[in-house]
């Protein structure tokens, strides 16, 4: 696995419109990984499916915040809407231990997620839920 080169982090407001921004910014990130033009509207469309499912699963009053992690080998990305602060490195190097939640009938949102990355995951920690996608370069 290659290791981690550049991260970037954003916190957003659950409010209607805000996806736009997060996609923005995942767009951005896709393209500094040199993802080809199909791919990096993948990621894109991910990060739109991505928040509106936070923002549906979270408080209004809460932030949605993202991590991206670019790795030489893949694009990882974090979402939770847990609060203002989490231990991502936690999640991080104990990914492996944290209960992958199967995906019900109304996870309909997760499912697409899973089919514009290359792999998606809704991973449950003490504090709720966070999405894990990846996605690589090709």
């Amino acid at each position: 696995m290659g290791t981690e080169s550049h991260r970037v982090e954003l916190s957003i407001p659950m409010i209607p419109e805000m996806e736009l921004a997060a996609s923005r910014t995942a767009g951005t990130v896709a393209e500094l990984m040199n993802l080809d033009g199909d791919r990096a509207e993948e990621v894109t469309m991910a990060f739109i499916e991505a928040c509106l499912y936070t923002f549906q699963e979270g408080a209004p009053d809460r932030r949605a915040h993202i991590c991206f992690c670019m790795h030489e080998d893949r694009l990882e990305a974090y979402l939770h809407a847990l609060g203002e602060e989490i231990d991502l490195e936690r999640v991080i190097e104990r990914q492996d231990e944290l209960k992958v939640l199967p995906l019900d009938r109304r996870c309909w949102g997760l499912r697409i997620l899973e089919e514009l990355m290359d792999r998606a995951e809704l991973l449950q920690l003490e504090e709720g839920h966070v999405i894990r996608m990846v996605k690589y370069p090709r």
